[in-house]
């Protein structure tokens, strides 16, 4: 089986709350970012560390998102998530699978538009409350 590329890797968000999955583009850098805090649970018995798991968060950076035609119901979604401050739900989907779905903070969105080269996105999202793996 050949290795997995960044565009094979489909964001998708739910534009009305109630499944209306729209596709908002493919992209060829993806940043996962699935972090745990970890709690120090040591005491003076021992030299050695001893942790827990506290708190677990979930970042996801979609660069160099190339939108595709007819994305544009999709993106202005996200944009006005981030300029009202609201959540949304996306959903990745790999090797035109769906994969997870989770409810998400838009961090930043930026549009690229060099001279004499397609346009491109970038956006970052946080996870609230975690991923739900489909």
């Amino acid at each position: 089986m050949a290795g997995q590329t960044g565009n094979t890797i489909l964001l998708q968000v739910d534009t009305t709350g109630e499944g209306n999955w729209v596709d908002i583009g493919l992209q060829r850098g993806l940043d996962d970012d699935r972090q745990s805090t970890l709690i120090n649970m040591s005491d003076k018995t021992s030299k050695h560390d001893k942790v827990e798991y506290g708190r677990f968060s979930s970042t996801v950076t979609l660069s160099t998102l190339w939108p595709i035609p007819g994305s544009e119901t999709g993106l202005a979604v996200l944009k006005n998530a981030h300029q009202n401050g609201t959540k949304m739900q996306v959903r990745l989907t790999e090797l035109g699978n769906p994969t997870e779905e989770a409810r998400v903070v838009v961090n930043q969105i930026t549009k690229a538009g060099p001279d004499n080269a397609e346009a491109t996105w970038s956006i970052t999202m946080t996870v609230d409350d975690g991923w739900t793996q489909l």
